[in-house]
């Protein structure tokens, strides 16, 4: 099965290929049946000619300048790529350290706020643990007085009554 789906593939990438290069002859031929296109060609073509003839009899001339002006070409695109190079490298380095150390930091620093927020949300559950027990002192302390001014009113009031009886009966 694997025979097959690769047999398959290449024959329908050999039948792209084939378009592919009929479909460019096709249309190179179908832009020189303009006037203006043929022409053009025709130009550029003579001036490549010529500039190739040119460069050809300068190099058989001149073997030695043209080897020099190529090792200065490469010995500057060499410089220009190390330099590339040695740039990416630096500013790798200053990524690494300005970012990537400071996401430590940022990490730590992190770390101590939830430590100091579970800090502080324990300190307001024990806060208010506080308030609610002294909010319950407070409310027993209240109902304590009220059940002894009550216990006062009635002890009063029943003083204030065996005192009327007791002058009653006195009389």
């Amino acid at each position: 099965m694997t025979q097959v789906t690769v047999e398959k593939s290449k024959n329908q990438s050999s039948k792209l290929l084939k378009g592919v290069l009929v479909g460019g002859i096709v249309g190179g031929c179908l832009t020189f049946f303009d006037r203006g296109t043929r022409n053009k060609m025709k130009t550029k073509a003579t001036t490549l000619k010529s500039s190739s003839k040119d460069m050809v009899t300068y190099v058989k001339e001149n073997p030695n300048e043209v080897k020099d002006q190529m090792i200065h070409q490469v010995k500057s695109a060499t410089n220009s790529l190390n330099e590339a190079i040695n740039d990416a490298k630096n500013l790798y380095e200053k990524v690494n350290e300005n970012v990537f150390g400071r996401v430590e930091e940022v990490r730590e620093m992190t770390n101590e706020t939830l430590s100091t927020a579970k800090d502080a949300k324990e300190d307001l559950k024990n806060i208010g643990s506080k308030v609610k027990e002294a909010g319950q002192e407070a409310s027993s302390a209240i109902d304590i007085d009220k059940s002894k001014s009550d216990s006062n009113q009635f002890s009063t009031s029943t003083n204030v009554a065996n005192t009327n009886s007791n002058a009653v009966i006195r009389h």
